[in-house]
């Protein structure tokens, strides 16, 4: 298991390529194919049929890496159901619940990529800064991919990060710890979310993330936290 390891690399950004263009599966230049479009209106719409939306919604987007050039093969179809409600309300929880439930026991993949539904307010320009968004009702961009480039200290402060948390990492497997590698994968995620929704696609944070994700780290760090617990749990 690599998590046994101490990986340290000078340059862990060759994880995390910017393409020249969008996924080509999924995008004809900046126009989302026809076929892709369908299987997501019908998917979404299941989910809405089924949870008896029909009155909340008022649009369906398409949001993150893979509305932009930093997609990688590991990266969800993230679709967001946008919703007429406050966060705070009744339908928002339960909307927000359904989703949860819905990602993790459903394994739907349009181009071996997962598809993820989350609840989204009317205010899209907040949930990521500057972050790619695509009207799947309207067929039409609410926000374009911005141009995107790392610079050379950019790169340096991201292969300290991955370092240093790969060494967290690495004490906290080495001891058996469930509660710091607990503490790690929370922090991952949360710090992860973030740092997206203050400095959009390419915060530090978040690139560090995806390079780790794309070396296999997160699987095998949330795989050995299951294997620990199921150890724990159990009667020899």
């Amino acid at each position: 298991m690599k998590l046994e390891h101490i990986f340290t690399h000078t340059d862990w950004c060759k994880f995390f390529t910017i393409k020249q263009r969008l996924n080509p599966k999924f995008w004809t230049g900046f126009d989302l194919k026809v076929v892709v479009q369908n299987k997501v209106l019908k998917i979404v719409n299941e989910f809405i049929e089924k949870n008896e939306l029909g009155e909340h919604v008022s649009d369906i987007v398409l949001m993150g890496s893979m509305c932009d050039t930093i997609y990688t093969n590991k990266s969800d179809v993230d679709v967001h159901i946008v919703l007429n409600v406050q966060e705070t309300s009744d339908v928002f929880v339960a909307v927000k619940n359904a989703c949860r439930l819905f990602n993790m026991e459903r394994n739907i993949y349009i181009y071996n990529h997962k598809v993820e539904i989350n609840p989204q307010t009317k205010k899209l320009t907040d949930t990521s800064k500057n972050a790619a968004i695509y009207s799947e009702a309207k067929k039409k961009w609410i926000r374009r991919p911005a141009e995107h480039e790392l610079s050379q200290e950019t790169r340096k402060e991201i292969n300290t990060m991955c370092n240093t948390m790969m060494n967290r990492i690495h004490k906290a497997t080495k001891a058996k710890s469930i509660t710091q590698l607990k503490k790690i994968a929370t922090e991952l995620k949360e710090e992860r979310k973030s740092s997206v929704a203050k400095e959009g696609e390419l915060a530090v944070y978040n690139i560090m993330f995806k390079c780790l994700r794309n070396k296999s780290i997160i699987d095998e760090l949330f795989m050995l936290i299951d294997e620990l617990e199921d150890k724990k749990l159990s009667l020899k």
